[in-house]
């Protein structure tokens, strides 16, 4: 276990990479200090088990009986990251940070980290660079479920004009930059070090035992980063933070005394849990009964950032309180090539559910026990059987956190969607299936045609989430010590209505900053304002596809609710961007009216 004065809750691991000395780039002062600098607080200070470090001149790795040499060239690199993530050795509620400060390119759609012999050529990059992506897919191998990548990569001048360094998103983790695309990060002589790294570790040590996010803190390095780089005569630059999906931002970077002493509070990312949970009458009650039942299916849909996750965090919760065991996969953590293809990702699952619920009593038992004469979900069901259900005396309440992941892919969807739905069936008759409990959670509807006795969208408790009430507002809002009146409350609500996520972020910055409510209302529909990294990403996501953007930007403008197509309104729903009224829409919320107008 990790350290218990470390700064998280959970096992904490991590890597830094900093290079001074390039054989085909310009050379750098002070990236190697940097790294060395994050090194030494990692495992100092924050308490992390393992910060493996790579620099010119670090000695070598020895991580159990394997030796790897700490240069940091494409091949060590590339060699590390494969062997060390062949298979996972972490868990959802533990945290795995990757700090790398050295050069950094754009080559055609894609962000490069550039080894010390790394070839900036066109024509060169992809064969002797490191895809963030690709590094992101190793990382997420872990097991971790909290994954974080700090990069001070935007320093080559010789890149063509084009999107930046910084562009790409990487899914299920929370990538951190030291500047925006098309900026450059700078080092300082003064400080002797890269003004990105020296704001973050002040950041962090300043902000010791207090629970803080990853918007939190390219939040405030927002303010410290330029401020440091126009002291010292630096042309500015602002940090930048990506997420997919956006939710990631609110994973922890620090944490209180409570958290880590309760790794379970905070280890589901963008869920409202703790002093801080409001509960949505009957959705909970209707929750608990069922989960008391041997044949539960409990199916929550909610568009994104809604409380999807809070609720099935809740719902955990009361299956732990009645002795049973949990579990939780959330779909957005398996690479894209395991999404694909249904033998990979069943044989996924089950390895997920083996670590939770059976620690390492088997080497690889997946791998051993899959019949390969066998049809992939007669093996996943025979497994259930035969090592999960068979091995545990109680309940399993079993957690399926954004399912509608799988839903692009027709073919994986549709069997394993029927899977479920015949495990449903199975706790009518055998008592071994009665012990599993299944909670499922997902944005959208536009799952794949399935036959009706193959889908369990028709069985079952099916819970969906309404938007926070005036009332519940005011209550959250007492929970954050704000002490507010009815007319306040119809203010906010009247910008974000009863979004969840809109309004609990409304709430914390004024506890945080003491900003007025007619201030931070005021800027919410500008790029200025509380909300504009959020409100890109989304934007983002319109422009990546015209229809949908054409069909938003004629949704605001007809003024009221109006008719669209159904799938184009199904797409729109899961992002939380309208409101159904019958077979019309209507944007969710005054914000979206006000800052879609202006930006589509």
């Amino acid at each position: 276990m990790g350290k218990n004065w470390g700064i998280l809750p959970g096992r904490c691991f991590a890597i830094a990479i900093g290079i001074n000395k390039y054989e085909n780039m310009p050379q750098l002062d002070y990236a190697v200090r940097d790294a060395e600098a994050m090194r030494d607080y990692l495992e100092l200070e924050a308490g992390f088990e393992k910060p493996y470090y790579f620099s010119d001149s670090s000695p070598p790795i020895t991580d159990g009986s394997k030796s790897f040499s700490s240069q940091p060239t494409y091949t060590t690199l590339k060699r590390f990251l494969r062997s060390r993530f062949e298979r996972p050795f972490l868990s959802a509620e533990d945290s795995f940070w990757f700090f790398f400060s050295g050069h950094g390119m754009r080559q055609g759609d894609r962000d490069y980290l550039m080894p010390s012999d790394a070839d900036p050529h066109p024509n060169g990059v992809e064969e002797t660079a490191i895809a963030v992506q690709w590094v992101c897919d190793r990382l997420l191998r872990s097991g971790a479920g909290n994954v974080a990548l700090f990069l001070d990569a935007c320093r080559y001048q010789g890149a063509k004009a084009g999107a930046g360094f910084g562009a790409e998103k990487q899914k299920g983790v929370v990538a951190l930059f030291s500047c925006h695309p098309g900026e450059l990060s700078w080092e300082i002589k003064e400080l002797q070090q890269g003004s990105f790294t020296y704001a973050m570790l002040e950041w962090l040590r300043g902000n010791k035992g207090k629970r803080k996010t990853a918007e939190e803190f390219y939040r405030d390095l927002g303010d410290r980063v330029p401020e440091l780089n126009g002291r010292y005569d630096k042309p500015l630059q602002f940090p930048y933070a990506i997420a997919d999906p956006v939710e990631k931002l609110q994973m922890l970077l620090l944490a209180n005394s409570e958290e880590k002493q309760h790794p379970e509070i905070g280890a589901e990312i963008g869920a409202e849990i703790g002093d801080y949970y409001i509960e949505r009458s009957p959705s909970e009650s209707l929750c608990y009964q069922s989960l008391l039942q041997p044949q539960t299916l409990i199916r929550i849909k909610a568009p994104k950032q809604l409380g999807k996750s809070s609720l099935m965090s809740w719902v955990l919760k009361q299956g732990e309180k009645e002795g049973y065991r949990t579990a939780c996969w959330n779909m957005l953590q398996p690479q894209e090539a395991v999404v694909k293809d249904l033998d990979r990702l069943l044989r996924s699952f089950c390895s997920f559910l083996t670590r939770r619920l059976l620690g390492h009593q088997e080497k690889n038992p997946v791998r051993e026990y899959w019949d390969e004469n066998l049809g992939s979900n007669d093996n996943c069901t025979f497994y259930f059987e035969d090592r999960l259900l068979s091995a545990i005396d109680t309940p399993l309440v079993l957690g399926l956190d954004n399912l509608d992941r799988i839903f692009p892919y027709r073919e994986v969807a549709a069997d394993f969607l029927g899977l479920l739905r015949s495990w449903y069936e199975e706790a009518n008759h055998n008592e071994l299936w009665q012990k599993l409990r299944l909670v499922i959670a997902h944005s959208t509807e536009d799952y794949p045609k399935l036959k009706y006795n193959n889908s369990p969208f028709n069985v079952g408790l099916a819970i969906e989430l309404p938007e926070f009430n005036a009332e519940q507002v005011l209550e959250l809002a007492a929970r954050h010590g704000l002490v507010w009146s009815q007319s306040e409350a119809e203010q906010l609500m009247a910008m974000v209505g009863g979004h969840p996520y809109l309004v609990r972020e409304a709430l914390a910055r004024m506890k945080a900053d003491t900003i007025p409510l007619q201030d931070l209302l005021a800027a919410a529909p500008t790029n200025a304002g509380l909300y504009h990294q959020y409100l890109r990403e989304l934007q983002e996501t319109l422009e990546q596809d015209k229809e949908l953007a054409a069909a938003m930007k004629k949704i605001i403008q007809a003024g009221s609710p109006t008719r669209i197509g159904d799938r184009i309104a199904f797409k729109l729903d899961s992002l939380g961007l309208v409101r159904k009224q019958g077979d019309e829409v209507e944007p969710r919320c005054n914000l979206y009216r006000l800052y879609f107008g202006n930006h589509l």
